[in-house]
């Protein structure tokens, strides 16, 4: 999620440098407020000059402003390179960098983060951050379900007579454990380089 909560904040975007002969077309849609109205912005580039993509709202008395689908496509005759940053009052974040080829097409949405298609939909690449955020919720996921598990299994041994049938369970629940605790590490440690390694991003 991309939010918005001060009158400071926003979304820009820039070139690295002049177009060959087209501009190229942002649509950005946003939310106010938690189920509040959905606004729609249409910006297109100009060169390396920053344009904003998702203005700074004018109030956050009904909750922050959350970005939730953008989209950019390269509608110039040769590829451009795109930078997509946050912009605090005066400080700039930037959130990610992309060149895209003519006819490809940058996206954002909400709960999968930034990544781009060809002009057949294919995805090309997906952004560390976004690649990052999904590797660590699966570990976490991993971990809270093992957690649970472990739960329901020491229960259920509790239930059965039998030192066996207990020694079992908790087994088999520290033995969850103990992989999910691995595979958060693992993911953690290594960079995210196998799930990179999927999507054809480089180490």
């Amino acid at each position: 999620m991309i939010a918005f909560d001060t009158v400071t904040r926003k979304l820009q975007s820039l070139l690295a440098g002049p177009v060959v002969t087209n501009q190229s077309p942002w649509i950005a849609s946003w939310q106010d407020g938690e189920g509040g109205p959905v606004h729609t912005n249409f910006v297109s580039t100009n060169d390396a000059n920053p344009v904003d993509v998702v203005p700074a709202p004018d109030t956050i008395a009904d909750g922050s402003r959350r970005l939730k689908f953008a989209s950019l496509s390269n509608q110039d005759t040769a590829s451009i390179t795109v930078t997509v940053q946050y912009v605090d009052g005066g400080v700039t974040h930037i959130l990610t960098v992309v060149t895209l080829a003519q006819g490809d097409t940058l996206y954002y949405e909400e709960g999968s983060g930034w990544y781009s298609t060809d002009t057949t939909g294919a995805i090309k690449q997906i952004s560390d951050a976004t690649v990052a955020s999904a590797a660590l919720s699966t570990a976490q996921a991993a971990s809270s379900t093992a957690s649970r598990l472990s739960t329901s299994l020491s229960a259920a041994s509790i239930s059965i007579s039998g030192n066996s049938v207990s020694a079992s369970a908790n087994s088999v629940s520290t033995s969850m454990n103990s992989s999910a605790a691995s595979l958060e590490a693992s993911i953690r440690s290594s960079g995210f380089s196998i799930l990179k390694s999927s999507f054809g991003i480089p180490a």
